[in-house]
């Protein structure tokens, strides 16, 4: 039954904690990489934007936000959701 399972290290055979181990690893992996992926979208969208505003090459445009970035004493990250506005961060966040 259900209650009968013995906690994990109590008497759980090393091939199971091996594998908890493993699994709690790349559960690990993959959250690191959802988190980067979610951050790449929002540099390449802020970038984007910075490009038709300004009308300049991605590559400027990206110069242009780490610019801004470093004057102003914020990470990259921070000025592209300022550059992308409040709005951006209510549809992203999915709470329009």
């Amino acid at each position: 039954m259900k209650g009968d399972a013995a906690p994990m290290g109590e008497g759980a055979a090393p091939e199971v904690l091996a594998l908890a181990r493993v699994v709690a690893r790349l559960r690990s992996e993959v959250a690191d990489l959802e988190g980067g992926a979610a951050t790449t979208a929002v540099v390449e969208r802020a970038t984007g934007a910075v490009m038709a505003q300004e009308r300049l090459s991605a590559d400027a445009a990206c110069e242009m936000l780490l610019g801004r970035a470093r004057e102003r004493g914020r990470t990259l990250l921070e000025e592209c959701w300022i550059t992308l506005g409040p709005g951006f961060a209510v549809f992203a966040l999915g709470l329009a």
